[in-house]
């Protein structure tokens, strides 16, 4: 016995599968541009879609289709790919230090700037101070003489 399944919950679920279809090829385009080999787990990672998605019979023909994961052709022993992604990642961790730092400088720069001008701030509010007092005099003076 088959249940029929209304077409506008058919048509969410189509959505919904090409949607994740669509998450799950950006990651694989991803890795792929930057040399990295594609894992599973590094997909879990990147999409942030469960294990039990990528069990489903669209993804894996997804999967299949790109030749990652089970399903990439196997030119190279675990070893060298292990070392391959130890490396990618050990070549990223460099990038990150090194934005890390450049980072670092550029708050410097930008708190020189801010305390410099909040110097100024302090400069210019203080004669401001000076002056309104000076305005409050010369005020209190007009008034005794009956000018104001």
């Amino acid at each position: 016995m088959e249940k029929d399944i209304p077409k506008g919950l058919q048509k969410l679920q189509a959505e919904k599968r090409n949607n994740t279809l669509h998450i799950i090829q950006e990651a694989i385009d991803e890795m792929k541009e930057t040399g990295e080999v594609v894992t599973k787990k590094r997909l879990y990672e990147m999409t942030g879609l469960s294990p039990a998605t990528f069990s489903k019979p669209h993804v894996k023909a997804l999967l299949e289709k790109n030749q990652v994961c089970q399903y990439r052709p196997r030119s190279r022993s675990d070893e060298d790919i292990k070392t391959h992604i130890e490396k990618h990642r050990a070549a990223e961790f460099d990038k990150k230090e090194k934005e890390i730092s450049r980072l670092k400088q550029e708050l410097a720069k930008q708190q020189m700037k801010y305390d410099a001008l909040n110097n100024d701030f302090t400069a210019l509010n203080e004669k401001y101070q000076r002056i309104l007092g000076e305005c409050h005099e010369l005020q209190r003076k007009c008034r005794s003489h009956g000018l104001f």
